[in-house]
């Protein structure tokens, strides 16, 4: 987008990789980029050999649902190289799909003023919370995610395990305000991921 507004009131907007060809996808929104729902789809057989960035301190906004997942029957996994999406409504990392916010970060920021509900079988990037009102509810008992940050708002874990997973950033846990509850869960930062934790 070089000029003008760039608005989806309805529909999905959809951005599918081709996991086998080792590429960046750039969106630049000059500006920002505000969508009903949003998909972020790879498809191929190579697992995470394809990256997707939004440039700058620029934003992709989904008012409605954002998800991360393969296309169709590809096997090919979404890394979220970097950049921000602002998320009004549920966001979930479909099973199996996801090795996203890895390399140099990729922020889910959580901004709706009702509740949403966020998780998924796959990774989530780094997920950060700066709600007005509401809270962000866990849809799944298990949840993973390349950092966490709350901002503001109530924050509700998940029953099972919510883990952190080793990114570039030094920090991978932050607060600075809001009401995180820990919902009889246990938390874990993993060093090498799935193979050990602390």
């Amino acid at each position: 987008q070089t000029a003008g507004t760039f608005t989806a009131t309805v529909g999905t907007v959809r951005f599918l990789l081709d996991g086998d060809s080792n590429q960046t996808y750039t969106v630049d929104p000059n500006g920002n980029i505000v969508c009903n729902n949003v998909d972020v789809r790879a498809f191929g057989s190579t697992a995470g050999s394809s990256s997707f960035k939004i440039n700058g301190g620029e934003f992709v906004q989904a008012n409605g649902t954002l998800k991360f997942g393969h296309f169709g029957a590809a096997t090919a996994n979404v890394r979220m190289n970097s950049g921000n999406f602002r998320a009004y409504g549920d966001v979930e990392a479909e099973v199996g799909a996801i090795v996203s916010g890895g390399v140099t970060g990729g922020t889910v920021i959580l901004m709706g003023a009702v509740n949403q509900n966020y998780g998924g079988a796959g990774v989530l990037p780094n997920l950060q919370v700066n709600k007005s009102a509401a809270s962000a509810l866990p849809s799944t008992a298990n949840v993973q995610a390349y950092g966490f940050n709350l901002v503001a708002g109530t924050f509700t874990a998940p029953t099972g395990n919510f883990d952190l997973l080793p990114g570039q950033s030094s920090t991978t846990l932050q607060r600075s305000g809001g009401t995180f509850n820990h919902n009889n869960g246990t938390f874990r930062i993993i060093r090498t991921a799935m193979t050990s934790s602390e």
